[in-house]
């Protein structure tokens, strides 16, 4: 008995054969963008820590109103690594607090002032620029005093 193999099409490539040849110049494609700039990594960095010095803002903003306390959010550098520090005043729904955010030591986070306070009413008490640089990147925090709020630009 012999088995033969007959198709539609004994011309051209399978499916399967066609998504592995996507998949391979993809992976080719990702890895030498990759290697052609070396700043992606020192960019995706200081693009992070930016957002998280926005988010952490903001989040004081909030917790101002919510609270009806007074925030304030400074900027610190201790051995090497940047840092905010966070102190909620003692407010009619709770006692102060104090937290800390680590930022790494990766990047500076520089510009005027140094301190904020967060109005209960979501103001703060000056206008803040903050420049957070990394290795050639560069991405800026400010937040408006008439209402607290906070904008990010990122690298």
């Amino acid at each position: 008995m012999t088995l033969v193999h007959r198709t539609n099409h004994p011309f051209g490539v399978t499916l399967i054969e066609t998504i592995m040849v996507i998949v391979l110049l993809s992976a080719a494609a990702i890895a030498s963008s990759l290697m052609l700039d070396g700043q992606w990594v020192a960019r995706r960095n200081v693009t992070a820590i930016t957002t998280e010095v926005a988010e952490t803002l903001h989040a004081a903003r909030n917790t101002a109103i919510t609270n009806q306390a007074i925030i304030r959010v400074r900027r610190l550098r201790r051995s090497g690594t940047e840092q905010l520090l966070i102190t909620e005043m003692a407010g009619p729904f709770g006692p102060g607090k104090t937290r800390t955010v680590d930022l790494g030591g990766d990047v500076r986070l520089r510009g005027a002032p140094t301190e904020i306070r967060f109005q209960p009413t979501g103001g703060s008490d000056r206008r803040l620029n903050w420049t957070i640089t990394g290795s050639q990147s560069t991405g800026q925090v400010n937040v408006s005093p008439a209402d607290g709020h906070v904008t990010k630009v990122s690298p």
